[in-house]
């Protein structure tokens, strides 16, 4: 009888074999991982995962370890911008988690689920009989044969494995090369999809308060005869090539590049040798679809190998590995060197993006598209005349066992295949044939809405347990207020960092605590208070600005001539500023900005108050003539925008206002500025109080009536630009809109949005 060390040898502890680790373990199932480090990897060039791998996390329980996760809702494909909202639980990612912290939660997972890690240990050969995989081993100590029934190779895109199994890795060689280099500093202008330019393209990215990530490609330098990261010089002299900019003062911290070259193994299977990851298909890396591959490879290939080696795997099941991921794996090669030509590629591909810019105009283009990149839409064949849920992804979905609440992940943390009965029926887990028994629950999940048809669906050919349909277009089970993540630990919609501070809300009072900032009742004529920024103007520009400041630590006054709550005219939100306050938000840790990026976080933090923008359009205004339907435009808001807020600036800038307070801002409030005196070296304010403060900056973001504009005399008189426009903000519900009370035919009026049912906005 064969000496087995452990079941299953997996070669390469990075995302994939650290996965697969604990999905066997998961199954009971005895693992070894051998990897050549003697230490983990500290330094990470993927920084996130895709909304599929999300789930698959969630799965599993591990979104917990992760603490909150913060996703991007907008991204693009090729560079044309997307809404990846459109689909359901879809994201272009979560923003800013390190692979080395992925590892680290994933090697905590597996060894404390019982799986053996052996590090500074490097596969050196192999052989395979009919019963088994000989695998030598490298150490220290010498070299040893391990021996075990299966071997799997998940060591990354050189794959000792791969070329010790003979797998081909047939592909496209790299024809561009990208630079990237981590520096320490946060000075750099943040460019998150990349800007594009003549000479190339570059990438800047927040890592954290004092560090950023830069990655620069420059058309025509080709690629470096060396598989040896560049020197830092090397990236900041393309970098300034390509932008102008000199980044050579900064400290690096790291240096890294990667390349085009795009390649997939041609058998994900050869006898019992199995490949994953980076071993089986490499690629430009865009929307985190290499590390989101690798992890979806393994959840596939995990409770097959469990099957296969507790007896009751049906015949050819290891075989489904190959021919259900294979496909992904090309769809995935194949849509990264089409972004790469429309992203990277110069001028004679222009007419190439201008088409898919418009064919990204359709809703079931983008639809596709982020299928494509999240990798939401795998469908795994099942035969013939199925159900078309059948084999598709299970999303999470809120059940009731009786009295207790539970989710379809939390049923699915122990990796073990699960029938759910959505009619009221019994419901427990599967048994396998011919396997150990696995406990049976007396318990009855049910939907907390009416029951609907299941989206769960069985099959004669397998398919994997976690691996299930999307939720049809009808009604489905209520979710849980955390979207597609179990147990509130993820918002796809809008990252939370944390609850409603009671001090955050309702009216800002005229002395604050003095942790939270400070305000004096009756400051001294004559009083000189030293601070690093004065700010005019306690308005939501300058209270946010006042927040990042005094959270990095300067010093920083806030004064305002007038007390809030007060009105403030409305303003309303477009992509480009959602992106940036999701920026402005990670770079300088102000987690309170993300409260305002769609209209679901601005009701829950904020207030109530805020309109939705639905519809936007102008109307000629003629002096002593009733507007003409005729003269009028009215523009339906793209869906991308529907979730974008029209503020209701009474409630932000109180709310902001006490944010600043919160990180140490001193304030006034009901406090004009009378005297700005400048020098060499910072500025004099003087209030009406006599209250003097002394700073070495100003900003003003006081408005229309800026002492700074008074001061230097900045305003035309009279002004060159004259308009006679009005606005007529009419979101407030309960006001009839101007198209309903216009004494025009139906005919004639603008075109309404079919999905309206608040009054627009209408300007």
């Amino acid at each position: 009888m064969d000496r087995f060390h452990a079941d299953v040898i997996i070669a390469g502890a990075g995302p994939s074999g650290l996965m697969l680790a604990g999905e066997l373990r998961l199954a009971g199932l005895s693992v070894v991982v051998l990897d050549r480090l003697t230490e983990p990897m500290q330094q990470s060039r993927a920084l996130g995962f895709s909304a599929r791998t999300i789930e698959e996390f969630g799965q599993r329980g591990l979104l917990d370890a992760f603490g909150e996760l913060e996703t991007i809702p907008f991204g693009h494909f090729g560079g044309i911008p997307i809404d990846y909202r459109i689909v359901e639980g879809g994201n272009f990612g979560v923003r800013g988690v390190p692979q080395s912290r992925t590892e680290a939660i994933l090697g905590a997972w597996a060894t404390r689920l019982g799986a053996e890690v052996r590090r500074g240990h490097e596969v050196v050969g192999m052989t395979q009989d009919a019963t088994g995989v000989a695998v030598e081993v490298s150490s220290a100590t010498g070299v040893e044969t391990l021996r075990a029934p299966y071997l799997v190779g998940c060591d990354g895109a050189r794959s000792t494995v791969r070329r010790l199994a003979g797998v081909d890795f047939p592909g496209t060689s790299a024809t561009i090369e990208m630079l990237m280099a981590d520096v320490a500093t946060d000075e750099l202008r943040i460019r998150p999809t990349g800007e594009v330019g003549e000479s190339g393209m570059v990438v800047v990215l927040p890592l954290g308060p004092r560090a950023t990530r830069v990655v620069v490609f420059e058309r025509g330098a080709g690629v470096r005869p060396t598989q040896e990261p560049p020197a830092f010089p090397e990236v900041a002299a393309a970098f300034q090539r390509v932008t102008g900019e000199d980044i050579t003062g900064y400290r690096p911290l790291w240096t890294s590049y990667f390349t085009d070259a795009s390649r997939q193994a041609a058998e994900y299977r050869t006898g019992r040798v199995f490949l994953a990851g980076d071993a089986a298909h490499i690629h430009l890396p865009i929307g985190a679809q290499g590390i989101s591959a690798g992890v979806g490879d393994v959840v596939n290939l995990g409770w097959k190998l469990a099957a296969a080696l507790k007896g009751y795997a049906p015949e050819g099941l290891l075989d489904t590995y190959h021919t259900e991921r294979h496909p992904v794996g090309a769809r995935i090669v194949a849509n990264t060197l089409v972004q790469r030509s429309l992203y990277l590629g110069g001028p004679e591909t222009q007419p190439l993006r201008e088409l898919f810019g418009e064919l990204a105009g359709i809703e079931e283009v983008r639809r596709h598209l982020v299928g494509l990149v999240t990798g939401l839409d795998i469908t795994y064949a099942m035969g013939e005349g199925g159900h078309p849920l059948l084999g598709r992804r299970l999303p999470d979905q809120e059940l009731l066992a009786g009295d207790e609440k539970t989710s379809t992940y939390a049923l699915l943390t122990r990796g073990r295949p699960l029938l759910l009965n959505l009619r009221g029926g019994e419901a427990s887990p599967v048994r396998p044939p011919a396997g150990p028994t696995a406990s049976t629950s007396s318990s009855r999940p049910v939907p907390t809405r009416p029951p609907r048809p299941p989206t769960c669906w069985s099959a004669p050919t397998a398919t994997s347990p976690g691996s299930a349909p999307t939720a049809p277009p009808t009604a489905s089970p209520r979710r849980s207020s955390a979207g597609s993540a179990p147990r509130g630990r993820l918002s796809t919609s809008v990252p939370v960092l944390q609850k409603r501070s009671p001090e955050l809300t309702g009216k800002a009072e005229t002395e604050m605590p003095a942790e939270t900032g400070t305000q004096k009742t009756a400051p001294r004529a004559g009083e000189w208070t030293e601070c690093d920024v004065i700010i005019l103007g306690a308005g939501i520009g300058g209270s946010i600005t006042g927040a990042i400041l005094a959270r990095q630590g300067a010093k920083v006054v806030l004064v305002d001539a007038g007390q809030h709550p007060r009105f403030a005219v409305g303003e309303s939100q477009n992509p480009q500023l959602v992106e940036w306050l999701h920026i402005l938000a990670v770079r300088y840790d102000v987690p309170e900005i993300k409260h305002l990026l769609d209209i679901k976080a601005v009701t829950k933090y904020i207030g109530a108050h805020h309109g939705r923008k639905q519809s936007f359009g102008f109307v000629r205004h003629v002096p002593d003539r009733e507007p003409d339907p005729r003269e009028a435009t009215m523009f339906v808001i793209p869906k991308m925008l529907t979730e974008a807020s029209h503020m209701f600036r009474q409630d932000t800038d109180t709310y902001y206002f006490n944010v600043a307070a919160k990180y140490g801002c001193t304030l006034r409030q009901n406090w004009r500025a009378t005297d700005l005196d400048f020098d060499d070296d910072g500025v004099t304010v003087t209030g009406q109080n006599g209250e003097v403060f002394r700073a070495k900056y100003l900003i003003d973001a006081s408005g229309f009536r800026s002492p700074l504009a008074q001061k230097f005399d900045l305003r035309d008189k009279p002004s060159r630009i004259r308009h006679h426009a009005r606005s007529m903000f009419t979101h407030y519900v309960g006001i009839k809109p101007y198209d309903d009370v216009c004494n025009y035919p139906e005919a004639l009026r603008p075109p309404r949005s079919p999905r309206s049912t608040a009054a627009p906005c209408t300007t």
